[in-house]
Parts: structure tokens; sequence; C-alpha cells
């Protein structure tokens, strides 16, 4: 399948020619590291080189190397990731308002993905599919629950999507094939809504709304494939005020709310989350904080509230999330920077 793909995607790449793909120059670095601090901390890591479509990055415990060639009508993406022991964050479960250290796993895995996209004017179609093998083992002493053996999973989505600069949305198709040493397969179809709208300020202290709205649905999904909400890292569906990953949902509909006042250099704002899934509703409130220096690098900060979030033993759901970094840039002072985003 994988294979396949691959072809198909590089087919596209010819079929989106002539003429050479975006992103050609010298090699660019970025660098971020931050956490999010809760009742069961984690933090994170990014350091990326890339020259042209090649790229290379270490994103905390996971290593990808990708080419994804980009041209005015589409782009196409091959790529093999790696991931060592925190997958998922399987190790990091949560039950009923508390860390479930019982049911904590570690997981590692190995695979490949391809796909393209096709560009109409702002709007967009693509294709993924990505094939990982799973292997878990018990976190430490206090693992009760059964070690699952390996496990295929192969995932193929199809997208649709809109963007311009004030907003974006995109709708996608999927299933997820979920294989246990190869012995048996569970197929999980899903689909999944994004969409956001984030007007661009003018000069000087001007104020601008904040609005995303998230929803899917999902059929017999595991621990793989569940969607992860709670925190406020990019990684999850955001919850102000829960732990990292705290609610593994099937199916959820999820908006943010919020109004950012600043200027081009430093901003702040109030943000409401909502979220509906698999029978309960949730909300959490937030405050954030970035800044722009240097150039190119950037520091933000968010703290979150969830005032009736379940917490057992009377801790409060209470969140907080750092990150300092910088975008992409010339790894070589004076180098002419690349146009790719």
């Amino acid at each position: 399948m994988i294979a396949r793909l691959a072809g198909l995607a590089l087919a596209l790449g010819m079929a989106l020619g002539p003429g050479a793909a975006r992103g050609e120059g010298g090699w660019e670095y970025r660098l971020s590291a931050g956490g999010e601090i809760n009742a069961d901390p984690h933090g994170t890591f990014d350091l990326g080189f890339r020259k042209g479509a090649f790229s290379v990055e270490v994103l905390t415990d996971t290593l990808e190397v990708r080419y994804a060639p980009q041209w005015s009508r589409g782009k196409v993406w091959v790529a093999a990731r790696g991931e060592a022991l925190f997958a998922g964050l399987l190790m990091s479960p949560w039950r009923d308002g508390a860390p479930d250290p019982a049911s904590a796993l570690y997981a590692s895995y190995g695979g490949l993905e391809a796909g393209g996209q096709l560009f109409l004017r702002h709007a967009y179609l693509g294709l993924a599919a990505s094939e990982r093998v799973y292997a878990f083992s018990a976190r430490g002493p206090e693992t009760t629950v059964a070690v699952p053996p390996w496990t295929s999973l192969l995932s193929v989505d199809a997208m649709v999507g809109h963007w311009e600069p004030a907003w974006q949305v995109e709708g996608r198709i999927a299933v997820d094939l979920e294989s246990p040493r190869l012995e048996r397969t569970r197929a999980q179809p899903r689909a999944t809504l994004f969409a956001a709208y984030h007007p661009p300020r003018g000069e000087g202290v001007t104020g601008a709304p904040l609005l995303e709205l998230r929803a899917g649905w999902g059929v017999d999904q595991g621990a793989l494939t569940r969607t992860r909400l709670g925190g406020l890292n990019p990684y999850v569906v955001p919850l102000a005020g829960a732990a990292w990953a705290e609610l593994r949902v099937e199916r959820f509909v999820a908006a943010r709310l919020g109004m950012v006042l600043g200027s081009p250099r430093v901003e702040g704002g109030l943000l409401v989350d909502a979220a509906a899934f698999d029978g309960q509703v949730q909300a959490g409130f937030g405050a954030l904080v970035r800044a722009r220096f240097g150039g190119r690098w950037f520091a933000e900060g968010t703290v979150g509230w969830a005032p009736w979030l379940p917490r057992q033993g009377g801790a409060p759901a209470i969140s907080g999330y750092l990150l300092v970094g910088t975008g992409w840039g010339p790894l070589r002072s004076g180098a002419t920077r690349s146009p790719r985003p």
C-alpha cells in the first residue's frame, strides 16, 4: 500500500510540473523547547534541518526523514518515522481525574508514509497513507494491564480543504486497519473536521478574534487511534486546564473562542475552550501571551483552568504550557532564506 501510494505521489509530482519545485536553497534549521505543566508534566524538543525538499527532524522522541517537493499546483511527500517509548503518550494514561500508572505502557514504532495534494486556487485535494509497526512493554512494576503484542497499523486518509490568510477549513475521511501480529484485522473508520478564523491584525496595537472548531467521529477505535483531548499544546485537541492527552475520545466536538490584543512583537489574550465528547461536556478558561524577538525567535506561554473537570484528591484542574524557539531560517548567517513556508 505505501509503495503504491509513494509511486502515485511521484506520478502526481510529475503531473504537477513542469517547473522546479519550490524551496530550493541552502541548509536551514529550526529549534524549540518547552513543556506542559500539570499533575503529570511532559517536555517537548524540536530540532530540524532542511535543504530544498529534504528534511531531517528530531521531535522529542521521534526521528523523521522526509522528502516533500512542492510546486505551484501541488505537493507530494514520502517520509520515514520512528518513535521510541512514548508513542501516543500511552505511558501517561489518565482515569477518573487522576494519572493511572496501572495502565501505563511504553510504546515504540517504526513506519513509512506517503501522500500528495493538488492545489485548486484556494482549495486543495489530497490522499495520504501510513504504515506503522508498534511494539509495547510495561512502563514498570506498577503496570498491571496485559501488554499487547506487536501491532501493525495501516492508515489511509482522503482530505479536502480551503485555505486563505484569514481562515481555513479541512475535512478528512479515513480508515485505520489495526492488526495485532497480523493475525486479525480490525477496521476503524473515522472522519474529522477542522475550521479556524484568524484574521490578520493591522499595524500598531490592535485586536482580533480567535475562533477554532474541531470535530471527529470514529467507530471501534482503540488506544492507538482514539483522539487525544486535553491540554494546551499543538499535539492535541485543546482543553485548557486538562492535562496533556488526559481524555482519549472517539467522538467529539470542540470549540475555542478568544480575543487577542497586541502588536506585531507582543500579544496576549483570553480564551474559552468547550468540548462535548463521548457523553460528557467540559469547558476550560485560559490566557496566553506571545512574543517575537531577535528576528526569528519567539516565546509563548498559556495557562488554563477547567473548573468542572473531575479531580481526585481535590487537586485543581490547572495546566500551563511554555515554548521557546526559532522558526525556519538559514543555517549560516547571511545565507539566502528559502521561500518555502
